[in-house]
């Protein structure tokens, strides 16, 4: 890998955009069902509740899609921080990453099995 390819991943990796990077790069097929909790795990308030915004969650819809996930995951955290970016910080460096890290190369996450699982691990987290 180039050095500058690196460089381009590691930044759009801390800067929570390593979804959309890939997608550009290297195409819809290199997309892992982790790299959807990319952007909640790094990216600060006002991008998240765009995010959680962007994708209204529709309780009669039949599918529930990657998008709605992220959706669902980024207000969640809008909701804990309740404003906060340092709590915001907190949460996601204590409990988002980890998750994160921790289902690199992981095979069988669905979009549901991935709200539910990052939903149970921010219920650890203490109500502001």
């Amino acid at each position: 890998m180039a050095r500058s390819r690196l460089a381009q991943e590691v930044t759009a990796f801390l800067g929570g955009h390593h979804l959309e990077v890939t997608r550009a790069t290297r195409g819809e097929r290199a997309v892992e069902p982790w790299m959807w909790l990319n952007a909640p795990g790094h990216r600060r308030l006002r991008e998240l509740d765009d995010l959680a915004a962007t994708t209204p969650l529709d309780a009669e819809a039949d599918t529930f899609e990657w998008a709605d996930s992220r959706a669902l995951i980024c207000a969640e955290l809008v909701r804990r921080a309740g404003g906060d970016e340092d709590l915001l910080t907190f949460i996601q460096t204590e409990h988002v990453v980890p998750l994160e890290l921790e289902l690199v190369g992981k095979p069988g996450l669905t979009p549901w099995s991935l709200a539910q699982l990052t939903l149970a691990v921010l219920s650890r987290t203490s109500e502001v």
